[in-house]
């Protein structure tokens, strides 16, 4: 038990900061370092001025201090910061570079790897951190990004973008694929490759967002009318979003049809 509202306030801070508190405790439990805090909180809170950086880390100290000074054992699971990969450990063993991603920055990325040039999406969780990600890179990669009115739009956009001879993907959840069904169906018909992340939450129609679920696979296998084949890949952690990605443009060309890729919140986020 740590009191970060009591501890908060008394730092001086609003409500919100107990987060902060709660951040510099963790990092007493699995004894690592908080020296290294400073540098994510000025990251983090630098534009809004040096006091708010100055009073986050006050905070994060105190949350600190309080675990040392009354859980001295801490937790079971220490961490502890890697070496870099230019060097080496003292048993001179080579340590790889790590990527901390989530599963939307993982399928970004295999996106991005893949040679996509064009990307539409109406914002919905739990993709919505795939649509922050891509937006952020998309001139330096140089691809299309396009925030679209509503998911057909987006879609047909995509389809759109894929005719015309590039790599194409939407994403979305299962209310805004409800509006992408006549698409999907469109490039079924028409022969057209287009990747589709379907990012699944509890439904029916608007559902629980906060939630996660894998009950889609059987609206996507289905969607659309008459019969076209489509294929489905479902990744398993960050690792598998990643390359499972490429591997659905590569498949989405060979076939000519609608690509899947399905995600849970849990994966996304």
């Amino acid at each position: 038990p740590v009191p970060l509202m009591k501890l908060a306030k008394v730092g001086g801070g609003d409500v919100l900061m107990r987060n902060t508190v709660a951040l510099g405790s963790t990092l007493a439990l699995t004894d690592y370092g908080i020296d290294l805090l400073e540098g994510v909180i000025r990251d983090q809170f630098g534009r809004k001025g040096d006091e708010v950086v100055k009073k986050n880390m006050i905070l994060a100290q105190s949350g600190y201090d309080f675990v040392k000074n009354n859980y001295p054992q801490g937790y079971q699971v220490k961490l502890s910061a890697k070496k870099d990969s230019s060097k080496t450990t003292d048993a001179n063993i080579k340590v790889d570079k790590q990527l901390v991603l989530t599963g939307n920055e993982a399928l970004g990325l295999g996106a991005i790897a893949a040679g996509m040039k064009f990307f539409a999406a109406y914002p919905m969780t739990p993709i919505n951190g795939l649509l922050y990600y891509l937006a952020g890179v998309a001139e330096q990669v140089g691809f299309v990004y396009k925030q679209p009115e509503d998911e057909i739009a987006g879609i047909n956009m995509a389809i759109g973008a894929s005719f015309a001879g590039v790599r194409a993907m939407v994403a979305t959840s299962g209310g805004g694929f409800s509006l992408m069904v006549e698409g999907t169906s469109l490039a079924g018909m028409i022969e057209q490759p287009v990747v589709i992340i379907l990012g699944q939450r509890p439904g029916p129609a608007t559902g629980l967002p906060t939630w996660t679920t894998q009950s889609d696979l059987h609206f996507a296998l289905n969607a659309g009318q008459g019969e076209f084949p489509r294929l489905m890949l479902a990744p398993g952690d960050a690792e598998e979003a990643f390359y499972l990605t490429t591997v659905a443009f590569n498949l989405a060309d060979k076939y000519q049809t609608p690509t899947f890729v399905l995600v849970d919140k849990f994966l996304s986020e």
